[in-house]
C-alpha cells in the first residue's frame, strides 16, 4: 500500500478518535482529544433545533456521562423535511455530528463540539393584560469545516506524524519546509 493509500486507511480507522484541531473556543483541555469530551450535568435546560446546511446526509450524537456517542438521529439533506431537529438538552452536554458518506466531523454553528446556549425567552401577550413567558429554541446550523492554509498544513502534520515513523519523513517526496513541520509534531507529542 502506497503512502496515499496508508493515509486515507489510518484516517478511516481512526474515525472521529483523530480530533482536527481548529480554533473553535473549546476549553484547551479538549483540543485534539474527543475521548474527553462527556455531559457533566443535567442541571439547566435549554432547546435546540440542529439545521442541517451541508447538503449531505448528517447523524448529530450526544456524548453522554461516559463520553460515549448517542446518536439522536440522522438529517437528511435541505430542502427534505426532516432536515432540522428539534431536542431539548442541557448546557453542560456536548453535541457533535458526522457526515454519514466520509464520517467527516461537522461544525455545529462554527465549531467542531457544540454546548448548547443559556435559554432565550420572550414575553408573549396573550390576551388583555396577560403576558405568558415562552422559551425559544437557539437555531445550530450544521456546516462543512472551513479551513485556512495554516490550519490545513496542521492537520496535514499532525496526521502524517500519527502513521509515519519519524526517521522515514526524509523520504517523503515534499518539500523540505514540510519535512521540517512534521517533525515539530513529533517533538511536541
Amino acid at each position: 500500500m502506497d503512502f496515499c493509500g496508508k493515509f486515507v486507511f489510518q484516517f478511516k480507522e481512526e474515525k472521529r478518535k483523530i480530533f482536527m484541531r481548529t480554533c473553535t473556543g473549546r476549553p484547551e483541555e479538549y483540543m485534539g482529544n474527543v475521548e474527553n469530551l462527556r455531559s457533566l450535568e443535567s442541571a439547566t435546560q435549554s432547546r435546540v433545533k440542529f439545521i442541517n446546511r451541508t447538503g449531505k446526509d448528517i447523524e448529530i450524537f450526544w456524548l453522554d456521562f461516559s463520553g460515549e456517542e448517542v446518536s439522536h438521529g440522522i438529517l437528511q439533506a435541505a430542502p427534505s423535511r426532516l432536515s432540522a431537529k428539534d431536542i431539548n438538552t442541557f448546557l453542560t452536554h456536548p453535541w457533535i455530528a458526522i457526515d454519514c458518506e466520509n464520517e467527516q466531523r461537522l461544525w455545529l454553528n462554527s465549531k467542531e463540539v457544540f454546548y448548547p446556549p443559556e435559554p432565550r425567552t420572550r414575553r408573549v401577550v396573550i390576551g388583555p393584560g396577560r403576558e405568558q413567558v415562552r422559551v425559544q429554541r437557539a437555531n445550530i446550523f450544521i456546516t462543512k469545516p472551513v479551513f485556512n492554509a495554516e490550519t490545513l498544513t496542521n492537520l496535514c502534520c499532525q496526521l502524517v506524524s500519527t502513521i509515519m515513523k519519524p526517521d522515514d519523513i526524509n523520504n517523503l517526496q515534499v518539500p523540505n519546509f514540510i519535512k521540517t513541520e512534521i517533525k515539530k509534531h513529533y517533538t511536541v507529542s
